[in-house]
């Protein structure tokens, strides 16, 4: 490839592995999901911290498991697994792809941070309904309470999860991918 026949934008050009083997792709995944998981911990940090000890939040826990089936564990499963499952797919649907964009590689990766917020969402509405249920309350309060359950969950979506996903499908981008085209990338590897 001569060097007139080169992209004149660099924005425009395909991202690419940056070696061929698959070690990148999995530094990159595990780059991606820091971030998120340094989150979790803060926040079970918090957790511990303001329940005192950890037997002490697993008092609390055992006492009220409501909380931690509608709370606790979702917002835990979002930060980890959730996470891991984004950067997961994004380094598959870079295999999949050998010339893949970054807007495509965005898109992807913020598709599924936002489906997985919906299914945590939608869990969450569940297991609050049955805890509601339980407790003896009424449908009129529970459907009452749903749009501020939904409101809270579209600002989350919007303030936390979107720029949270997109963050991190740049860090997996700059770990795992880089932007020189095959001739240069085989010359200098």
């Amino acid at each position: 490839m001569l060097a007139m026949d080169m992209p004149n934008s660099r924005q425009w050009m395909p991202l690419r592995l940056r070696t061929p083997e698959t070690t990148k792709l999995r530094m990159g995944i595990f780059a991606a999901c820091a971030l998120p998981w340094l989150v979790a911990a803060v926040l079970l940090w918090f957790l511990v911290d303001d329940a005192g000890s950890i037997s002490a939040l697993m008092e609390q826990i055992k006492k009220d498991q409501a909380i931690f089936w509608a709370i606790v564990l979702p917002l835990f499963g979002v930060f980890t697994v959730g996470a891991y499952l984004v950067a997961y797919l994004s380094a598959r649907s870079v295999i999949r792809r050998s010339h893949i964009r970054m807007l495509r590689l965005l898109w992807t990766g913020l598709r599924t941070a936002l489906a997985i917020h919906a299914l945590t969402a939608i869990y969450q509405m569940v297991a609050i309904i049955i805890g509601m249920g339980a407790d003896g309350v009424t449908a009129r309060a529970v459907l009452r309470d749903m749009p501020e359950f939904v409101q809270i969950h579209l600002m989350l979506a919007l303030f936390a999860t979107m720029p949270l996903a997109l963050i991190c499908t740049y860090i997996f981008r700059m770990v795992a991918l880089t932007r020189k085209p095959d001739q240069l990338t085989s010359a200098f590897d």
